[in-house]
């Protein structure tokens, strides 16, 4: 009798200790992603709130090569940037993530990305520093603060390129290529890399250029998650199911 309480002691623990497991979350996950095809040519792209003025407008790319893209002109205002629909600045849901997107410039302008965004007056971004083709780390509080810059990494007007963002706790690593470079990532030497740990949380955000910055292809996903192997939109799919027919 008592071996079969043991018996079910221990079944109750294993069903209870898989319960446990299976009610974590997942391991993979993607927190956003956007290829503008779903968007009308000419309009506002329906996955992104921007709270301020800045012009974004869904555009066909100008090479050809893929379909919509998103087009924005102009550069942050005291409103806001635009961050992804459904989320909010600090939100709690945002902590660790990789960021991957294609962008284009046609002008030697300084172009940005946010991340960790707590609001119109503080965020971690970086930005492409014009004619000197380097990069910075800064960080937006109430003023720019710039904390790093990197070497030059040579880039052509009027031409995709792929980034990666890394942003794991207080480690952030910046990385990019030529979109028609098919190397992985993970193979890609880092353009720089930054620790900080001012903010723990929060969305990315557009930041914007002057004159304008193309971007497409944008996905937001947990480290650790295989993003080829996750179900996206045609375009992702397409492109994604390309790089990995190449590994």
């Amino acid at each position: 009798m008592l071996m079969l309480k043991k018996a079910e002691v221990s079944a109750l623990l294993l069903i209870s200790f898989s319960v446990a497991i299976f009610s974590l979350p997942t391991s993979g996950k993607v927190f956003f992603e956007d290829d503008f095809e779903k968007d009308k040519i000419g309009g506002k792209p329906k996955k992104w709130d921007d709270p301020g003025e800045q012009v974004l407008k869904v555009i066909k790319d100008p090479e050809g090569e893929s379909g919509n893209v998103l087009e924005q002109q102009g550069e942050a205002n005291g409103e806001g940037l635009p961050i992804p629909l459904g989320t909010k600045p600090k939100d709690a849901g945002w902590t660790d993530y990789m960021v991957e997107w294609d962008w284009w410039w046609d002008a030697d302008s300084w172009i940005l990305l946010a991340w960790r965004y707590q609001g119109p007056n503080d965020y971690f971004y970086f930005m492409r520093n014009g004619k000197d083709q380097k990069f910075s780390w800064l960080i937006f509080k109430n003023n720019a603060q710039v904390v790093k810059v990197s070497e030059v990494w040579p880039t052509d007007l009027k031409k995709w390129y792929r980034f990666q963002l890394s942003v794991i706790g207080e480690e952030f690593i910046l990385k990019g290529k030529e979109r028609s470079d098919d190397t992985l990532f993970e193979k890609v030497k880092p353009i720089m890399d930054w620790k900080h740990g001012a903010y723990k949380q929060g969305p990315i955000g557009l930041f914007g250029a002057e004159p304008r910055v193309l971007w497409d292809n944008m996905m937001v996903y947990q480290p650790g998650t295989d993003p080829y192997a996750v179900e996206s939109s045609n375009k992702l799919t397409d492109t994604w199911a390309l790089i990995k027919s190449r590994r």
